[in-house]
């Protein structure tokens, strides 16, 4: 049924498929790494009535406070093919917030996420023009971590994007629509607001 819904909506689950518990290791050279110690290295800073963006003991902290809403932070700079990794743990969780990487994220708000859930599913998805249009349509996986900490991986390379968590490929696809751009952090709600999502050694790769 979520597939027929999805169509209904005029999404398309363009996923190429995977083998099951395949490994994914991400590779090449390091050109930015940012571990959230340094307050002032970079990132936004802010609150208002839906949330806080903010550095805190090491991490860079995303407070989202209303129900079905999103929150995202990128770097300004553009990216070409890039392979990012990132730890992410759910410190206030809601049983069933996400939260991952964001890729080739355009100045219009235009961008790429690649994300797991708190309750072990995972998506990757595109948001054009305020829209937003799955890829690779909800799944779940038991190699996600049901609210604890995780390891996330975003390889946005050429026309493939790939998913993996803790070391484990989950998802891949292809889509053309947003060739560069800036990649990030995002955190969601979804049936339950107040979700605070905690990110940590935040590492973009050349590959």
């Amino acid at each position: 049924m979520p597939y027929l819904d999805a169509a209904m909506r005029g999404e398309v689950n363009i996923s190429t498929g995977v083998a099951a518990q395949e490994e994914f290791v991400a590779s090449g050279s390091i050109i930015y790494e940012d571990d959230f110690s340094d307050p002032s290295s970079g990132w936004y800073v802010g609150n208002d009535a839906e949330g806080a963006i903010d550095y805190r003991d090491g991490e860079y902290i995303l407070e989202v406070i209303p129900n079905d809403n999103i929150t995202w932070v990128w770097l300004e700079k553009d990216l070409g093919d890039v392979v990012i990794t990132t730890d992410v743990r759910p410190a206030v969780p809601t049983g069933t917030g996400g939260y991952g990487i964001v890729c080739r994220h355009q100045e219009n708000g235009d961008y790429y996420g690649l994300e797991i859930a708190e309750d072990g599913y995972y998506s990757i998805w595109k948001r054009i023009n305020g829209e937003y249009t799955f890829l690779s349509y909800w799944q779940e996986s038991s190699v996600i971590p049901k609210g604890e900490s995780a390891s996330i991986t975003a390889a946005c390379v050429g026309d493939t994007l790939t998913l993996a968590v803790n070391g484990s490929l989950l998802a891949e696809v292809v889509d053309t629509e947003l060739p560069v751009g800036q990649v990030g952090v995002f955190a969601e709600t979804y049936d339950t607001g107040n979700l605070v999502a905690a990110f940590d050694n935040f590492i973009v790769r050349n590959p």
